[in-house]
């Protein structure tokens, strides 16, 4: 089993991001992931951010709060080698399922 067959749950709040797997049987082998948050209309608003492992998770803090709108996110390893997805909604959903696809 590895994390690709997992699903996590990415959670945001006061400018910083959490990561935690949410199916148990996963295994976690990776220090660091990378977080794509692609801005639906403005692509220089676009970001990049590599999530640390910690006991909890992965961690993440962010530069500036990110803006109101549906972000698409796209966790993958360092070499890419599988990709996960997911959408969050700001303000109104703190929180985003990641899965395969």
């Amino acid at each position: 089993t590895n994390m690709t067959q997992g699903w996590w749950l990415l959670h945001y709040a006061n400018n910083y991001l959490s990561l935690n797997l949410i199916t148990k049987d996963a295994l976690v082998a990776e220090p660091v992931l990378w977080l794509q948050l692609q801005h639906p209309t403005q692509a220089k608003a676009d970001l990049n951010l590599s999530l640390t492992q910690t006991e909890q998770g992965y961690t993440a803090a962010l530069p500036a709060a990110l803006a109101p709108t549906r972000w698409r996110l796209q966790l993958t390893p360092l070499d890419r080698r599988w990709r996960l997805r997911g959408d969050l909604t700001l303000p109104h959903v703190q929180q985003a399922l990641l899965h395969p696809g």
